[in-house]
């Protein structure tokens, strides 16, 4: 099973979906066939006007070769943030296409995590927003997603300025503790 949600219709609207396999499919089809309905509903699921902007929103994937930016760009983006393995506030970078993690570490070689009472991750991305990247501290974790359309220069960008954030957490880290 594969769920889905806000890249369906770029986050405008809300909407999701829920892929299964055709063997899973069968036993819920088989199931429904016993008792006489597929007893399952949401209350937002469906509407049409998100339905609308979702379709829409495949169909703009397909015309901007999407995907094809997708495997030109990621390896760029995985690759770069795999570089920053060697600064001393990262013990693992991990992700895959054009999301990923990198995570903070108070010890490389223990990988142990700082308190969350330092909110190194906020601090991280407080310093990136200052240089114009927007990114996701959380606790002790950075968490990348750019927009499907990023091109290859703008992630060079992202990698640079997440290694320059780096720094200056790691330079108030060393100034206050």
């Amino acid at each position: 099973m594969i769920t889905c949600a806000k890249g369906l219709s770029s986050a405008y609207l809300p909407i999701s979906a829920l892929l299964v396999s055709d063997g899973i499919y069968q036993a819920m089809k088989d199931g429904s066939d016993k008792v006489g309905i597929f007893g399952h509903g949401y209350t937002y699921s469906g509407h049409p006007t998100c339905a609308a902007v979702a379709l829409e929103t495949l169909n703009q994937y397909e015309e901007l070769n999407t995907l094809d930016n997708i495997k030109a760009v990621a390896p760029i983006l995985q690759n770069g943030l795999r570089e920053l393995k060697n600064h001393p506030l990262v013990g693992d970078v991990r992700g895959v296409g054009l999301m990923a993690c990198v995570e903070l570490v108070k010890d490389k070689e223990t990988k142990e995590g700082f308190d969350p009472s330092l909110m190194m991750g906020r601090k991280v991305e407080d310093a990136a927003l200052s240089h114009g990247l927007i990114l996701r501290g959380l606790g002790n974790n950075l968490v990348f997603a750019p927009p499907f359309i990023v091109s290859k220069i703008e992630v060079e960008k992202i990698v640079e300025i997440a290694g320059l954030a780096l720094d200056e957490a790691l330079n108030w880290y060393n100034t206050n503790n």
